[in-house]
């Protein structure tokens, strides 16, 4: 029984320690602040420019059928669809790249519907990298983007790049 008593004086003295030793606790709060500047990356690409040889001064015709199609459950963006797929045949059947200035007559016909294409193949020749200043003055032109023609051979002169580590 003296142990027993011994053993609870014990265990109230550590609880009454508890919560004077939590109150007791040094707490600390630190905050910094300082500015983010990170260097901002892209990649450019150079311009490829390509030669449209037409392969034929004339216009070339091809009659698509497409009997499967009930023109009365088609959309427009169906129809757009059948378009961009007789273009393509077309191509195919001219051994060619694209099909200049084409243009499509479209009808119903017994079965389904028929799209005539007529227009001019024509071939991509001599892909080359945009190297001239004259390149991008068309890309310019065409498109509205400016493009500052840099000559890959200048020197860097005195604008050299400096480490900053090697040099004090």
């Amino acid at each position: 029984m003296k142990n027993y008593f011994c053993f609870a004086a014990l265990f109230g003295l550590i609880l009454l320690a508890m919560p004077q030793g939590a109150k007791a606790q040094k707490v600390e709060y630190r905050q910094s602040q300082s500015r983010l500047i990170e260097p901002q990356q892209q990649v450019f690409v150079r311009p490829l420019v390509v030669d449209l040889q037409v392969t034929t001064n004339e216009r070339q015709k091809a009659v698509w059928p497409f009997p499967d199609v009930d023109i009365t459950k088609m959309t427009v963006q169906d129809i757009d669809n059948l378009k961009i797929n007789a273009l393509y045949l077309t191509a195919q059947k001219c051994d060619a790249d694209v099909i200049v200035a084409p243009t499509f007559d479209i009808r119903t016909v017994k079965k389904g519907i028929e799209i005539t294409v007529i227009g001019f193949p024509a071939k991509y020749q001599n892909w080359k990298v945009a190297t001239k200043e004259e390149d991008y003055k068309w890309i310019q032109d065409v498109y509205g983007t400016k493009i500052r023609f840099v000559n890959p051979f200048q020197s860097l002169g005195d604008n050299k790049a400096k480490n900053s580590d090697t040099e004090k």
